[in-house]
């Protein structure tokens, strides 16, 4: 019942200090990619918007070693924050982030990334969840992953918007669809609202916990509830 430090940081051969990025854990290492440091490495009385990285780090869970993990050929997804990664048998999958909406494959064996899909040429496409940052994703048995909520800037300025949708990515048809609640009309079931920074859990293959989150538009109402999700249930 007791927290030890693990790392020393940055001056012990860590990453540089930053925020929003995505950790995964896949065969003893903590995997993180991306990230935002605000530009404090160099300032530290002014934020820099887009100060975003691309790098990738492992993080030895026996060791409490740092190492960077460059791509083997140089190929790599641009910088970005706020985006989600889910581990699906050897691999990492990346979406999303400020401003992004692509798609990204890290294969842990070959050391190579691939990208898998390209933003949407429409902001809203019916078969793709488009630009988003600060959702919540959860991997989804072995071939697939959800994505619910989130937020996307809107072109020109004013007031953000907010998601409430939940997709699934399918990793064999490379494909995404929209996942609806069952029922229809008035007699659909309750779902929950509009949120970004929300966390989600996968329970087994089939089934989802999502908690908290807030909705922001600007100003920020939190929320405290929690919702359970059952895919075999859905339309």
């Amino acid at each position: 019942r007791e927290w030890r430090r693990g790392h020393e940081g940055e001056k012990a051969g860590a990453p540089s200090a930053r925020y929003c990025m995505s950790a995964v854990v896949f065969e003893h290492g903590m995997w993180v990619f991306g990230g935002d440091d605000g530009g404090h490495k160099h300032s530290m009385n002014n934020y820099v918007f887009g100060a975003h990285f691309d790098e990738l780090w492992r993080l030895d869970l026996r060791t409490y070693a740092w190492r960077r993990v460059k791509p083997a050929d140089g190929v790599a997804p641009p910088k970005r924050a706020l985006h989600q990664a889910v581990v699906l048998g050897a691999s990492m999958y990346v979406y999303g982030g400020l401003g992004k909406a692509d798609l990204w494959r890290y294969d842990f064996g070959g050391g190579r990334w691939t990208q898998l899909m390209a933003a949407p040429g429409e902001e809203d496409d019916e078969a793709h969840p488009g630009v988003r940052h600060a959702f919540a994703a959860a991997p989804s048995g072995g071939d697939g992953f959800y994505v619910h909520g989130g937020t996307r800037h809107r072109k020109g300025g004013g007031r953000p918007r907010v998601f409430g949708d939940l997709w699934r990515y399918n990793v064999n048809a490379n494909g995404w669809t929209k996942v609806r609640p069952a029922g229809g009309g008035e007699l659909r079931p309750p779902k929950p609202g509009p949120r970004g920074h929300h966390s989600l859990l996968a329970l087994g293959a089939r089934k989802l916990l999502l908690y908290g989150g807030a909705l922001c538009t600007p100003g920020c109402v939190c929320y405290g509830d929690t919702w359970a999700f059952d895919a075999d249930r859905a339309a």
